[in-house]
């Protein structure tokens, strides 16, 4: 989404594959054939959300939200902002009640720092203090009323971009740690859950591992990967039963071989979500949880649907 800002990232592309406006139809076009009740899309530019995604996705029957960082990015034409957007057809469903995080971690920072040396504290703080958002929605189903014990059907979905930096392995799993306690809170009544991550961490990493294990030993960190020793004072587990959507789809039965190809043998997640010259590898992922047979089978069907129709160039 972001590729026309980071053209210098992005030296081996031609410039008007970077434009925007030869890229915006063709991201409307792949998302358009996917056909999806939810989408999450994360590096989304402001101006582009309320430019293009807004208007052309509300005249296809979605209702959308966007929360954008506070920091932005300095170009020719001005300060430019990018942030997370999700959209779900208004006709399927309705907001019951939505979660606008402003600062990952910035709640949990403060008693981390505090638990340090004096000599730490300004480190630790501007280390662990970084802007990244996340949106978190709770879904109501219109059409299909009520369940079977009297309960209408309800899906939290939570859409979010981890920090990027890859010196900074601590506070990816730091600012993972905090959405997941935090969604505790909201899906404790056995709410379905729908994780649509950009982690910037690859597979069997910290955040990776504490996402779909439901925790990590902080005993093992070592000080490349906590350099400032604070995973002993952090809650590393959590309670929520979460599977990769990927992982569950290699793992199902009937899944072509052209497709196993395509994912990691080990950790079943696929070859790369991110590609570049310098860098190929997975950084996205969708998570849910497994206390609802029914969607567990509906995101298994619909990624098969999307890789058979679907390859990477």
């Amino acid at each position: 989404m972001y590729a026309s800002i980071s053209a210098e990232m992005q030296s081996y592309c031609p410039t008007w594959a970077l434009a925007w406006d030869y890229r915006r139809k063709n991201l409307l076009s792949e998302i358009i054939r996917y056909n999806a009740d939810i989408i999450c899309l994360q590096e989304v530019q402001s101006d582009h959300f309320e430019n293009f995604f807004k208007p052309e996705l509300t005249k296809l029957g979605y209702s959308v939200m966007f929360k954008a960082k506070k920091k932005g990015v300095y170009t020719e034409k001005g300060e430019i902002f990018e942030g997370c957007a999700t959209f779900y057809r208004r006709l399927l469903f309705k907001e019951v009640i939505r979660y606008e995080v402003k600062k990952l971690l910035a709640n949990t920072a403060l008693p981390l720092v505090d638990a340090l040396g004096y000599g730490q504290k300004t480190e630790a703080c501007i280390r662990l203090i970084k802007d990244n958002v996340a949106i978190v929605v709770v879904l109501e189903a219109i059409e299909n009323g009520c369940s079977d014990d009297g309960f209408h059907t309800r899906i939290c979905v939570a859409n979010t971009r981890i920090h990027a930096n890859p010196m900074h392995p601590d506070v990816k799993l730091c600012q993972v740690a905090d959405l997941v306690h935090g969604l505790e809170k909201i899906v404790e009544s056995q709410v379905p859950l729908l994780i649509c991550a950009d982690l910037n961490s690859l597979p069997e990493s910290d955040p990776h591992k504490f996402v779909v294990r439901g925790g990590i030993d902080s005993l093992r960190s070592t000080k490349e990967t906590d350099p400032l020793g604070l995973y002993k004072y952090l809650k590393l587990k959590h309670p929520l039963a979460l599977v990769s959507a990927y992982a569950s789809l290699c793992n199902a039965n009937g899944i072509e071989e052209q497709h196993s190809k395509k994912m990691d043998p080990n950790t079943f997640e696929p070859l790369f979500t991110h590609h570049t010259p310098r860098f190929s590898g997975t950084l996205d992922y969708s998570f849910y949880s497994v206390i609802n047979k029914f969607l567990a089978r509906d995101v298994e069907e619909y990624e098969v649907h999307c890789m058979k129709r679907t390859t990477a160039r």
